[in-house]
């Protein structure tokens, strides 16, 4: 979307552009769209984890039955505003990974042991990412699973955009959605109690 012409223009209409990349996440990247590979099955093989379309956002398959398994990779992408770090993170198991702007990756950070379950794992508490949002100077993810008492809470984990751990936080909700303030002191979620109940709610970290 050309922002100018937003600005320029209270009734601008953005052009809608047909895509072919079915996948689990899809961000901006370099003019063209990068997104979680549904070819991607080796989980200990990041080589071809990342699919990128082509200049006008298109992807063609040879086969078409493979945009049909973007369930197989679950996961989340969050790049800064240059696009210069993107983290990747698991949907499944406790594990994140940063890549720099060329996409090799430069950190790998996995969750402390007893968090590792996975949600597919029959009968095990799982650990699950299930929300993330950013600012320029941080990374903000959230995750439920082991630790969190009847998997009624949260742990939302703050990251500099070189991959440290800066904060964790602990909350009574399940955090389903959040955004950042601009300058990081902020973030507005949507949760659920253990009750069920649904609301907005703002953090002040």
């Amino acid at each position: 979307m050309d922002l100018s012409k937003v600005i320029a223009s209270k009734r601008y209409r953005p052009e809608v552009m047909d895509s072919h990349i079915d996948a689990n996440a899809i961000i901006p990247y370099k003019g063209r769209l990068l997104c979680l590979s549904p070819l991607w099955t080796d989980r200990s093989d990041v080589s071809d984890k990342f699919m990128l379309s082509t200049d006008d956002c298109q992807y063609y398959a040879g086969d078409a039955d493979v945009t049909e398994t973007q369930f197989v990779a679950r996961g989340s992408l969050l790049a800064n505003s240059d696009v210069t770090r993107i983290f990747f993170f698991d949907e499944e198991y406790s594990v994140a990974e940063l890549y720099d702007g060329d996409l090799n990756l430069l950190r790998r950070i996995v969750g402390p042991d007893g968090m590792d379950g996975g949600i597919l794992e029959p009968m095990a508490p799982a650990y699950s990412m299930l929300t993330q949002c950013a600012c320029a100077d941080a990374a903000f993810v959230s995750y439920i699973g082991d630790g969190t008492p009847d998997m009624s809470g949260s742990y939302i984990f703050k990251f500099d955009w070189n991959g440290n751990l800066l904060e964790t936080y602990v909350t009574d909700d399940m955090v389903y959605n959040m955004s950042v303030s601009p300058d990081g002191k902020t973030l507005y979620a949507y949760v659920m109690d253990a009750g069920g109940s649904c609301r907005l709610v703002k953090y002040i970290p």
